[in-house]
C-alpha cells in the first residue's frame, strides 16, 4: 500500500506533533507500507500510484489536498486534530462537512474511538449522511523519556489539567469542580491548573492556576494525581491531557464518561460514580504510597501503549479500512 503521509513542518525544536510524524514514518514504513513523507507548508504532491492519503498536520493546504485527491480518485484520511482549542475543532468539523458535500466518498476522517461518533453529528450541526466516512484511528501520543520520572515523595499536589475559561463548561460541571477542589485542597495538598497564554482568568478560588508550562509532560510529573475535573470533550484533548500524565506515571482519576477518555485510559485509571467517591480515591492514592506505585504502574503501562510505535500496526489497518471503503463505493 503507497501511502502519502502529510505531516507538519520539520521545525528547529521538535515538539509533540513533530515527533509524532517522524514517528509515523519511520515505523509504518516496518508495518510493510510504502511512505511518501510530505510536509504540510506546501500542497503535497498526490502520486497517481497513491492508494490514500494520511494527512497528520496544518491545515495549510488541506482544501487543495483534498481537491487534488478527489480529482485522482485517491482517498484521504484526515486527522481530527485531538485538540485543546475548540474553535479549531469546529473549524476541522466545518471543513469536513464541506469536503464531504463536494467530495462524497473520498474524504474520511480519523476519530478516536466508536464512542466519538455521538460526539461527532452533534459538533458538526447536522448528522452524516454516511458512518462510514468516520474511522477509528489509534488515539497516538508522543514519547516521553522515562529518566524523568519522580518517585511518590518527591511529588507534590493534585494536577487538574488545563482550566477552562469561565462560561466554557456548564455550570453544573464547574460546581462539581468547586466542591471537590475546595475539599480536595483542605484535606490532601495544593490544586493545581494551567490555562493557555492568551486565555482569561477563571475563578475558581481553590485551584492555582499558572500560564500553561513549556514543559507540560515534566510540569504533569511533578504532581503525585491528576484528577480530571471537567469531563469529557469532543476531540479527546482531555484524554492526552490524561495520557500525558501517564506517561510521568501519575495515577489518574476522572468521572464517568463513554467518550475518548474512558476507551483510551478505561481501568487504567480510577473513574468513581460519585463526587464523595471521586475524593476518597484522589485521598488515598495522595497520601498511601502503595496504592499509589500499584496505580502509577498501570498509568505508565498504558501510556507507552499508546506510543506512535506501538500504535502503527493500527494507523495502517485503518488506512487499508479506508482504501477498502473507497473501493467499495466505487463499485456500487
Amino acid at each position: 500500500m503507497k501511502v502519502v503521509l502529510v505531516t507538519r513542518k520539520r521545525r528547529k525544536v521538535v515538539d509533540a506533533l513533530d515527533s509524532i510524524g517522524r514517528l509515523l514514518y519511520n515505523r509504518l514504513r516496518r508495518t510493510g507500507c510504502d511512505i511518501v513523507w510530505c510536509s504540510d507548508d506546501a500542497e503535497p504532491q498526490v502520486a497517481e500510484d497513491a492508494d490514500v492519503v494520511y494527512h497528520f498536520g496544518n491545515r495549510f493546504h488541506l482544501d487543495e489536498l483534498v481537491s487534488t485527491c478527489a480529482q485522482k480518485g485517491c482517498p484521504i484520511l484526515i486527522h481530527g486534530g485531538y485538540g485543546a482549542d475548540p474553535s479549531l475543532e469546529q473549524d476541522m468539523m466545518d471543513r469536513f462537512v464541506r469536503y464531504d458535500t463536494m467530495h462524497p466518498n473520498h474524504v474520511f476522517l480519523a476519530v478516536p474511538c466508536v464512542e466519538a461518533l455521538r460526539w461527532v453529528s452533534p459538533f458538526s450541526g447536522r448528522p452524516f449522511c454516511d458512518p462510514l466516512n468516520l474511522v477509528v484511528t489509534p488515539q497516538l501520543f508522543r514519547p516521553v523519556g522515562s529518566s524523568s520520572v519522580l518517585s511518590f515523595v518527591e511529588r507534590n499536589g493534585i494536577c487538574v489539567g488545563h482550566v477552562p475559561e469561565n462560561g466554557e463548561c456548564e455550570d453544573s460541571i464547574v460546581e462539581i469542580a468547586e466542591k471537590v477542589s475546595l475539599v480536595l485542597s483542605n484535606e490532601v495538598g495544593p490544586v493545581v491548573g494551567y490555562r493557555l497564554p492568551d486565555q482569561k482568568s477563571t475563578d475558581l478560588p481553590h485551584i492555582r492556576v499558572v500560564t500553561q508550562p513549556a514543559d507540560l509532560a515534566s510540569w504533569h510529573g511533578s504532581f503525585r494525581v491528576f484528577v480530571n475535573l471537567w469531563g469529557e470533550d469532543s476531540w479527546g484533548s482531555r484524554t492526552m491531557e490524561a495520557l500525558d500524565a501517564q506517561a510521568m506515571a501519575v495515577p489518574v482519576v476522572y468521572p464517568p464518561t463513554s467518550g475518548p477518555l474512558a476507551s483510551s485510559v478505561g481501568l487504567t485509571g480510577f473513574s468513581p460514580q460519585r463526587v464523595d467517591e471521586l475524593v476518597h480515591v484522589a485521598r488515598s492514592l495522595y497520601r498511601n504510597e502503595w496504592d499509589w506505585g500499584h496505580a502509577s504502574c498501570m498509568s505508565r503501562n498504558n501510556a507507552e501503549s499508546h506510543r506512535a510505535e506501538n500504535q502503527a500496526l493500527g494507523v495502517r489497518l485503518a488506512l487499508e479500512t479506508v482504501v477498502s471503503r473507497s473501493r467499495d463505493w466505487k463499485v456500487s
